[in-house]
């Protein structure tokens, strides 16, 4: 007998993944509060330490780090997608990569069907 469909399901990370630098990063989605169109004073590559991604669409991704704050808007490049992240394709960094690894954030690296995905920490701003 089956039981309910959520415990069939494997484990996974609602994370909300969005470009940068080059690079599609993704964070716990349970941070980000909402999203609009824009472009704000506070770009996530600044954050992280990457290079400004030129020419793509922007958004606004509304993002409470704490809890008894209010969000903090850091702008991000399209595509934004939530996506449920498998715990099984989650990758904590190798301590001597960790350690040299020169961009802010980094918890952890994530595979999925389009490729590497870096999980960060959000900054507070």
């Amino acid at each position: 007998m089956n039981g309910p469909a959520h415990l069939d399901s494997p484990a996974h990370l609602d994370s909300v993944v969005f470009q940068a630098g080059g690079f599609r990063i993704a964070a716990e989605a349970r941070h980000v509060q909402g999203m609009r169109e824009g472009t704000g004073e506070t770009p996530i590559e600044n954050l992280i330490g990457l290079d400004l991604t030129r020419g793509a669409g922007r958004r606004i991704l509304i993002v409470k780090v704490r809890s008894g704050t209010d969000g903090v808007e850091i702008t991000v490049s399209e595509p934004v997608s939530l996506v449920p992240l498998s715990v099984g394709h989650i990758f904590p960094l190798p301590p001597i990569i960790a350690a040299r690894l020169s961009l802010k954030g980094v918890r952890a690296i994530a595979l999925d069907d389009a490729g590497p995905i870096l999980l960060i920490d959000l900054p507070s701003t």
